[in-house]
């Protein structure tokens, strides 16, 4: 079957420029649209249509609901394509102050046109060029960070995640040029989506053009199937988010300080069976979203549960916040993969998020 390409219109978010005079390279680089290829089957095509929206962006809407059930997909990314300077004109990387004129961005040009001009190819070589990694988050608690690529505007990453997602996740994609010396990490381009590509869950290759100073991202969706519905299992569990109280029930503060340094030092502590997980300490904050840290557990029926959360000081002592239980941990293993803990204690919530491994 012949794979249909949709072209629909988006607005990037591109990196602010710097105040001051706009070049005539500027003004053209912040009027551009980007374009959003999508390749699918004509099968998984039929489920969507493109629907107009105050006559400026077009928008995928679905044509059946999506079930309440939350589905995995590995998505890779595949390549980079690149701008070699700044919206300023500077390169990416230090070039003592030299200044690459560089050929009008054209949305009708392929990339390999652009290195007809001798200053594109020079800006793209050497320690100047940008040192790029891509960074892919999906809902809240989902990120996947590839590793950086030297002095390249042209990439080939070819690097894959599993993803948790979710019927309402947003998909939301970050390019940065990575700075060993100053870890700085510059912003190329962002792209933020207000629903998923549909082929993200189909599967299938869509590649997002013309954001910031990114002129193609290639990423691949491959679907994976659900899990069985047996509770018992592998599983690789993190703790994804927490919220405590400022203070202490009898209104005292945690900690000795003034302002933010009152807010406990949050540690905390779930154990299923004989299995402990443990997050690292996080100073000084009442919330705090976890992107990392999963542990692997071996899951049975009737295995117990009990969470702990603490107040950490710099000595070790640990004063508890809240602690609750649950007598059977398939009761918290439910179709959207995520339980939450409310209401106990000085806790306002902790969110649990599980992964059932094949």
């Amino acid at each position: 079957m012949t794979p249909i390409v949709v072209h629909g219109s988006l607005t990037p978010i591109s990196p602010t420029p710097p105040t001051g005079k706009r070049s005539h390279h500027e003004t053209l680089t912040k009027e551009m649209s980007m374009k959003l290829s999508l390749t699918l089957p004509l099968s998984a095509l039929l489920l969507f249509s493109l629907s107009q929206h105050a006559g400026a962006q077009d928008h995928l809407s679905s044509t059946m609901t999506q079930p309440p059930t939350v589905r995995y997909v590995k998505l890779t990314v595949k390549s980079l394509k690149l701008w070699p300077v700044k919206v300023s004109g500077k390169c990416w990387d230090p070039c003592f102050g030299k200044r690459y004129p560089m050929p009008t961005r054209d949305s009708n040009k392929k990339y390999t046109d652009y290195f007809k001009h001798k200053t594109f190819q020079q800006a793209c070589s050497g320690r100047k060029a940008p040192d790029p990694y891509v960074q892919i988050k999906i809902g809240r608690y989902e990120v996947f960070t590839t590793a950086k690529q030297n002095n390249q505007c042209q990439s080939r990453f070819n690097v894959g995640h599993v993803f948790r997602v979710g019927q309402n996740d947003a998909l939301n994609v970050s390019v940065y040029d990575h700075d060993t010396v100053l870890n700085k990490h510059d912003i190329i381009g962002k792209w933020k989506g207000s629903v998923l590509p549909p082929q993200l869950l189909a599967g299938g290759t869509f590649t997002l053009k013309r954001f910031g100073q990114v002129e193609e991202l290639v990423l691949e969706s491959t679907p994976i199937t659900s899990p069985a519905p047996s509770c018992e299992g592998v599983y690789q569990v993190r703790i994804a988010e927490y919220n405590v109280n400022a203070k202490k029930e009898n209104g005292k503060s945690w900690d000795r300080g003034l302002k933010r340094f009152s807010r406990p030092d949050v540690l905390i502590e779930l154990k299923i069976g004989n299995n402990t997980l443990t997050t690292p300490k996080i100073q000084d904050k009442t919330q705090f979203v976890f992107l990392s840290g999963q542990k692997t557990i071996p899951i049975k029926k009737r295995s117990s549960v009990s969470l702990t959360v603490y107040d950490k000081d710099m000595f070790g002592r640990k004063e508890t916040i809240g602690q609750t239980a649950m007598v059977d941990v398939c009761k918290m293993i439910n179709a959207k993969g995520l339980y939450t803990f409310t209401s106990f204690g000085q806790v306002n919530k902790v969110v649990i998020l599980f992964r059932k491994m094949k």
